[in-house]
């Protein structure tokens, strides 16, 4: 009786430290611009990581391949996509881009239809950095 309290002790407490996954990561290809600042604020731009979904629940969508790179990435945990997909928020709170992080897509080497690479995390994790004031005057601009 102690060896199975102690097997499902075990168990809730591996289970609860959130197992890094694989997960299928779209980022955006191309800046995607509106007609004012706030519209395109809201619009995901190139670099974007505009979604995660996991891998055993999901097959890669490949029906828009020109509007995404779709990398299968492992090793990636809770905090990761919490991190990639927080939004750039200005002093107000209000949006000033979609993401707070965006990925060099020119780096990973991603040929547009083609199908998608898989990664580690940690292959690609300098390749993502914090948007700069350039980056967003680019998308005020519409460059």
């Amino acid at each position: 009786m102690k060896k199975v309290f102690l097997a499902v002790c075990f168990l809730l407490y591996f289970t609860s430290l959130g197992w890094a996954d694989e997960y299928w990561v779209y980022i955006r290809t191309h800046n995607n611009f509106a007609d004012n600042d706030e519209d395109t604020a809201g619009r995901s731009q190139k670099g974007d990581i505009v979604q995660f979904l996991p891998c055993s629940k999901y097959s890669a969508e490949t029906r828009h391949k020109s509007e995404w790179a779709i990398i299968k990435v492992s090793g990636l945990t809770k905090e990761d996509i919490a991190k990639y997909t927080e939004k750039m928020l200005d002093k107000k709170g209000r949006p000033t881009a979609y993401r707070k992080y965006k990925i060099d897509i020119d780096k990973l080497n991603i040929k547009l239809g083609a199908d998608a690479l898989s990664k580690d995390i940690s292959s690609i994790e300098s390749d993502i950095k914090p948007k700069t004031t350039l980056d967003l005057i680019s998308y005020k601009i519409g460059t």
